[in-house]
């Protein structure tokens, strides 16, 4: 029997979320004999992410399967914020990633997904593998995602309309005008990925001590995520 493990990661649509998956991907295979399996979910078939994801096919290192991205067009308006269309993106993209893992010969050792992935919990505990967040970001940006659902429990009304800049725990002070607009649909969206953020089982992130040392040191100390870093995974 192959004892290698065997890990799926998750890529949302678009080259900024494409790039640092499968450097990651290549990153495990390398270095730690991981089998690796990439659903890459892309916008055109003759898209710039394609091209991209070539040169790791030609290594061996990791299989590419990619989900034809869903024509959402009938669930978004000329309104709909980008947030707001890459997560409908994804979710109307999960019934494919659920066929691709129920087809597999034997079940995953774990599943990564990147930031837009996180509504893949259900298929993740439906099949009981491990599952991780990759947030290719700084610590900075995971404490606020953290800390978002205390400020919308604490403050009332329009973050725009407060006077003082709002504090994140280890972190330097947020500006009002930086927060997303509670009115709009992709601040739901945006709530329910930090949400969703604490339900897995560790998160991936692209930092080390010297850089961000305190806010790492005030997540760690948070028991809703267990923090596993990786020293400059990705550029």
């Amino acid at each position: 029997m192959d004892s290698t493990l065997h890990v799926a990661i998750v890529s949302s649509p678009g080259m900024g979320h494409l790039i640092p998956v499968p450097v990651l991907g290549n990153r495990l295979a390398t270095h730690h004999n991981i089998k690796i399996t990439i659903f890459t979910i892309t916008t055109n078939s003759s898209s710039p992410e394609i091209k991209f994801l070539k040169k790791f096919n030609e290594k061996k290192t990791i299989e590419i399967i990619h989900v034809p991205s869903v024509n959402i067009s009938h669930l978004i308006d000329s309104h709909t914020k980008l947030f707001t269309q890459l997560r409908i993106l994804v979710r109307e993209a999960l019934p494919e990633i659920h066929s691709g893992i129920a087809s597999m010969n034997h079940r995953l050792d774990a599943l990564i997904v990147d930031i837009f992935g996180t509504q893949i919990l259900p298929i993740a505990e439906e099949f009981n593998i491990p599952k991780y967040v990759f947030h290719p970001s700084n610590a900075w940006s995971l404490a606020l995602f953290k800390y978002q659902q205390v400020l919308d429990q604490e403050i009332e009304g329009e973050y725009v309309d407060l006077k003082q800049p709002l504090e994140i725990p280890g972190c330097k002070a947020l500006r009002p005008d930086d927060v997303m607009d509670r009115s709009d649909q992709q601040y739901h969206e945006y709530l329910k990925l930090t949400m969703e953020y604490t339900c897995f089982d560790g998160i991936l992130i692209n930092t080390w001590e010297d850089l961000e040392g305190e806010t790492i040191k005030v997540m760690k100390n948070c028991n809703q995520f267990h923090i596993v870093q990786f020293t400059r995974l990705v550029p």
